[in-house]
């Protein structure tokens, strides 16, 4: 992963990079007593609001 948060309702929001060098957004929910990752949203490419979130992306002014 280049980047994740963890979201207050739980939910973690990722981009990460596929196997042919594509960013991909992912949003997943993480089971920790069992290490177990249930993802839900994946995407290609990462939407601008999940850069801006990340902090991978400057909002205009």
């Amino acid at each position: 992963m280049i980047r994740y948060k963890h979201r207050e309702t739980g939910e973690w929001l990722a981009v990460g990079i596929d196997e042919n060098s594509h960013l991909i957004e992912v949003v997943y929910e993480y089971d920790e007593e069992n290490d177990y990752f249930f993802v839900f949203h994946g995407m290609t490419p990462p939407s601008r609001k999940t850069l801006i979130e990340l902090g991978l992306e400057r909002r205009e002014q």
